[in-house]
C-alpha cells in the first residue's frame, strides 16, 4: 500500500506463479485431461471461496491455465468450446455492470480472468495465421523496454517521488513526467544489465 509502487502488485503474481512451475511441469504430460479438471476447480473455487481470496489464487489459476493450454495435444477442441462458454460468461455478466464495477465481487474476477483467457486464446488464433515477416523496429524497442518504463513509470505519478504538481501546469508537468521516465528505464536497463552479468553470468559458468 505504498504510495508509487503499488503497480508493482504483479511481481507478488509472479512469485507465486513461478513456484507452482515444477507442479504445472509434472502435470503437462497430462494436460489434456488436467485441462479441464482445472477448469471445472477454478469454477467452483469462484462459487465458494471469498471474494478476496479468489483474487489472489487466480493469479496462479490463471499461469496453471496458460501453463497448461500450451501443452494440449486438441487445442482446436479446447479453443472452440471455450470460446463459446467465455463469450456467453462476458456478456451475460457485463449485463449487470454493478457487477463489472465491485472489485471483490466473485462475479467480477470471473468477468476480468475469463476475458483475460478469452483475449489471449483470440490473440493466438489471430497471430498464428498472421504471416509476419518482418516485426517494425517500433515494435521490437517497445518489446525490449516496456517492462522496465513500466516498472519505473508510476514513480514519478504518485507518492514521495511525484512529479505531477511540481509546475503549475499540466502539460509542462506530464512532459517532465515522461523524461523523468525516459532516464529512469535507461538508468534501470544499465543496473539490470550490469546484475545480470555480475550475477547469473558467473552462475551460468559455475
Amino acid at each position: 500500500m505504498v504510495q508509487g509502487i503499488r503497480h508493482l502488485w504483479f511481481m507478488t503474481a509472479i512469485m507465486f506463479a513461478y513456484l507452482s512451475t515444477p507442479i504445472l511441469q509434472w502435470l503437462s504430460k497430462y494436460a489434456d485431461w488436467m485441462f479441464p479438471i482445472l477448469l471445472v476447480c477454478v469454477g467452483v473455487s469462484y462459487l465458494v471461496v471469498p471474494g478476496y481470496l479468489v483474487f489472489a489464487a487466480s493469479w496462479v489459476f490463471l499461469y496453471a491455465i496458460g501453463y497448461l493450454y500450451n501443452h494440449l495435444n486438441r487445442k482446436k477442441i479446447y479453443d472452440t468450446g471455450l470460446l463459446i462458454l467465455e463469450t456467453a460468461l462476458i456478456v451475460m455478466i457485463a449485463m449487470d455492470f454493478d457487477i463489472v464495477k465491485s472489485y471483490f465481487n466473485p462475479l467480477n474476477r470471473v468477468f476480468h480472468d475469463v476475458s483475460g483467457v478469452f483475449l489471449v486464446i483470440i490473440g493466438i488464433q489471430v497471430l498464428t495465421r498472421i504471416k509476419i515477416k518482418n516485426i517494425p523496429s517500433i515494435v521490437e524497442l517497445f518489446d525490449k523496454y516496456s517492462f522496465h518504463i513500466f516498472i519505473v513509470h508510476y514513480f514519478f505519478v504518485r507518492g514521495p517521488f511525484s512529479l505531477a504538481h511540481i509546475t503549475t501546469y499540466i502539460i509542462v508537468n506530464i512532459l517532465i513526467i515522461i523524461a523523468a521516465t525516459f532516464v529512469a528505464t535507461f538508468l534501470f536497463v544499465k543496473l539490470n544489465n550490469l546484475a545480470n552479468r555480475l550475477v547469473f553470468d558467473k552462475l551460468l559458468k559455475n
